[in-house]
């Protein structure tokens, strides 16, 4: 039976030889294949909640890069596999892609079978590698139960506000723009002020309004709980600063 471990998206505007070789094979190999086109690549991911995308990257858009930094960001499955299959060989973009967050590329044209070594290998890595829950401090998140607790206390989310939350986690003590949070849970069907709303609820079922913090006009960072700490302790001794 094809589980969602095995589950994979690929993303191509063209589905000649060698593409459908590429499918055919993963198939063989027990992964459940699905295609998309590249303007649907987020939509899908969201619907299908692959372990791995595979990204042929056209001429004409290897300078998105950002798009692997959404595809990271995704909060509805757990640790997502990010293959890109690129048209050049072209340093400066590809090391642009992975510091977005891909986890390995190849340059075409290449041969089906090495493509679906390095899924296999990618796939058993990721497989082995998944961490759950997610433990900051005191807050910790169930991704599979949907189960989120702070300070021994059990947290009471709706679903929104967890995917909010887990989105706030992969990038703890940066920040998430607000764009990115709307696009990424809501896709763009409701009014932005949602984003604003949820982290509120958050905030205020958490009982902490300093765990996220708001960078006025950009977007929202989770705070490392340890920095939170080691703030409040500096000001009850009374020091004039806070690293």
């Amino acid at each position: 039976m094809l589980i969602a471990q095995r589950r994979v998206l690929f993303a191509t505007n063209t589905f000649d030889p060698p593409f459908n070789d590429f499918g055919r094979l993963l198939t063989r190999e027990g992964y459940e294949v699905l295609f998309c086109k590249w303007h649907e690549i987020v939509k899908n991911a969201k619907h299908s909640k692959p372990s791995l995308i595979i990204i042929n990257i056209p001429l004409d858009r290897v300078n998105e890069f950002h798009l692997c930094s959404m595809l990271r960001s995704l909060s509805s499955f757990g640790e997502l596999g990010i293959l890109l299959l690129f048209p050049t060989p072209q340093e400066d973009l590809i090391l642009k892609w992975t510091e977005a967050g891909a986890d390995n590329y190849m340059v075409l044209p290449v041969s089906p079978s090495v493509v679906v070594s390095k899924i296999n290998a990618l796939n058993k890595r990721l497989t082995n590698s998944i961490v759950n829950p997610i433990v900051i401090g005191d807050l910790i998140i169930d991704r599979e139960k949907y189960l989120v607790t702070y300070k021994n206390e059990e947290i009471n989310l709706t679903l929104k506000e967890f995917e909010v939350l887990v989105l706030l986690t992969y990038k703890i003590g940066k920040i998430t723009l607000r764009d990115e949070i709307f696009n990424l849970v809501w896709g763009g069907d409701v009014s932005m002020r949602m984003v604003d709303l949820h982290i509120h609820k958050i905030r205020q079922k958490l009982k902490d309004d300093n765990i996220i913090k708001t960078v006025k006009g950009i977007g929202y960072r989770l705070q490392s709980l340890v920095t939170i700490s080691y703030c409040l302790l500096l000001f009850y001794l009374n020091l004039s600063f806070c690293i």
